[in-house]
């Protein structure tokens, strides 16, 4: 089905680049990571891609940090 294909890949393309926005609402950062983590976590199990959730949840877990260093 092109048409939900071509609608899963922007929303995923909008949400991983909208962590930039982030800075500005720093109360969406935690729900943020969450729907990160469950959404990396189900493609490492879809794709069996071992590495590539480990390694995302290492570089978010700085990001997240980072963020909220800066407001707290």
């Amino acid at each position: 089905k092109p048409l939900l294909s071509r609608f899963l890949a922007w929303n995923i393309l909008v949400f991983e680049i909208g962590i930039v926005c982030l800075i500005f609402i720093p109360k969406l950062v935690v729900p943020y990571f969450f729907i990160a983590l469950i959404f990396h976590f189900i493609n490492y199990l879809s794709f069996g891609l071992n590495r590539f959730f480990w390694i995302w949840l290492s570089a978010c877990v700085a990001v997240l940090y980072s963020i909220l260093q800066i407001y707290s």
